[in-house]
């Protein structure tokens, strides 16, 4: 059996928990995530219309960025999410690849990607995540403490949007395709989901 055969049963065994250091041993070509050591396979062939939103999210917060401190970064990028700041990054269970991260702390961008909490991330809905991103990843990123989290359905053209208040979000805001957003991490910064949606 060949070491990329390997790998990509050893993703798929549910029962089995794995770290950062499994991670690592995984084929790029099929990119998965780990939450609390569980592994995930990312869906291989978005939709047109999931990878037009995502597109339009990264222009708006890319635009908005530009000569300013803070980055943004498209699938794939990985996010680290320690349980605690000295956790070695192989014993690390919990590895995410966001649709759209934005960082503005750079001491923690590496060459790997992130390692602790985003300012803010973006996960855009596919018929085969709404659980994990409305359920799973919720609760991941509220413990890691990511600031904000927006989870955007193409399909129904909405966004529902979590800001971390002391150690839990609160109740998610809706918004609907004629709505704009205002940023919680960039207060200044408006997204018109007109044109997200366009």
């Amino acid at each position: 059996m060949s070491t990329e055969q390997n790998s990509e049963q050893k993703a798929e065994q549910v029962n089995q928990r794995f770290t950062y250091k499994d991670y690592l041993t995984w084929p790029k070509t099929q990119p998965g995530e780990i939450l609390k050591g569980v592994a995930y396979a990312r869906s291989p062939a978005p939709s047109v219309q999931y990878l037009e939103v995502l597109g339009n999210l990264y222009l708006a917060f890319g635009n908005y960025l530009r000569n300013k401190q803070g980055r943004v970064f498209p699938f794939p990028f990985e996010v680290r999410l320690p349980e605690n700041p000295e956790q070695k990054d192989e014993d690390i269970q919990t590895v995410v690849q966001p649709d759209l991260t934005v960082v503005c702390n750079e001491e923690r961008l590496d060459e790997k990607g992130c390692k602790g909490a985003p300012d803010l991330i973006i996960e855009v809905l596919a018929e085969n995540t709404l659980h994990r991103d409305l359920y799973i990843k919720l609760r991941l990123y509220e413990k890691a403490g990511v600031p904000e989290y927006w989870v955007v359905h193409p399909k129904d053209k909405t966004a529902l949007v979590f800001i971390l208040e002391g150690d839990t979000y609160n109740a998610p805001s809706l918004y609907r395709a004629e709505d704009e957003i205002t940023v919680g991490v960039f207060p200044d910064l408006k997204i018109s989901l007109k044109e997200i949606f366009r």
